[in-house]
């Protein structure tokens, strides 16, 4: 999961004791929350916030919701199945020439990962900054390695950022970020998506202005440093590739965009641009 560092208060279970919850509905919050982390004392936190935020006390004097259940639901909703999934474009030759300007070598490999595009992906707010680190442009070295240097793109135009649902938590471990934002479908608002992909470096942390008002129809942008978070994802890393919008319509290029992801959690992050390009000298827009 990404953290999102800012100043925010405590959780909503804050000197809480695990005493004041129903056993059984603390239980199955903490199972779904170690899906996203090792940590066992953490994972109940989370779950007691989350319990505490939605939830009452029952007749026991216990605390109590139907949040995981609800989570349950949802989730069952949005994953992928047969008349679901985003439909997919062969994009091979397309990935592997955008490695190699990129980096300015040929490709040395492939990799086959098992993760799909997200049916559904929530517009959150603007990408400002992507910091990551590259062996692009480097010779390799006696011992057959390249050097990695870090390399960061700040945004020259409007740049829109995209996360899975639950992508965002709380640097403090506090819960997840409250985000607003309209929800978009890969699957009906961006049907051809492709399905090869340029690796472009290990994914170092995003600088993001979330929306702060409004509502998720009609979002509203933080003035100054409002609304501004850094994002880090634990063993991410940066993608790009293109919208083959091309292979649908005559008269529209081809978008090319970056996206955040883990070999366990699949994408994370979308960034599009109008001007946004990935190009030798780096990437641009």
């Amino acid at each position: 999961m990404a953290r999102a560092k800012k100043n925010v208060r405590g959780g909503h279970a804050c000197g809480m004791s695990v005493d004041e919850f129903d056993p059984d509905v603390l239980q199955q919050g903490m199972l779904v929350e170690l899906e996203h982390t090792d940590d066992e004392a953490f994972a109940q936190k989370i779950a007691m916030d989350h319990i505490v935020e939605t939830g009452r006390k029952n007749g026991r004097g216990l605390w109590t919701s139907r949040y995981y259940d609800e989570l349950a639901k949802v989730e069952k909703r949005l994953r992928p199945n047969k008349s679901s999934r985003v439909k997919v474009y062969d994009t091979e030759d397309v990935a592997r020439n955008l490695r190699e300007r990129f980096t300015d070598r040929e490709s040395e490999y492939e990799h086959q990962f098992s993760f799909s595009w997200p049916v559904e992906m929530q517009f959150v707010g603007h990408s400002l900054a992507v910091a990551y680190g590259s062996d692009k442009w480097q010779k390799k070295s006696r011992t057959g390695r390249r050097k990695v240097e870090l390399y960061k793109h700040v945004a020259e135009s409007q740049n829109y950022f995209f996360c899975t649902p639950g992508a965002i938590r709380m640097d403090d471990g506090s819960g997840s970020l409250p985000l607003i934002g309209p929800t978009v479908s890969w699957q009906s608002d961006h049907p051809p998506m492709p399905g090869s992909f340029a690796i472009l470096g290990l994914f170092k942390e995003a600088n993001v202005q979330l929306f702060t008002g409004g509502s998720d129809l009609d979002p509203e942008a933080g003035e100054g440093d409002d609304g501004i978070v850094t994002l880090t994802v634990r063993h991410g890393v940066l993608g790009g590739s293109v919208i083959p919008w091309s292979r649908v319509s005559s008269s529209r290029d081809d978008e090319p965009f970056l996206f955040v992801y883990t070999a366990a959690d699949g994408i994370m992050f979308v960034i599009l641009g109008d001007k946004l390009d990935i190009l030798k000298d780096g990437i641009v827009g």
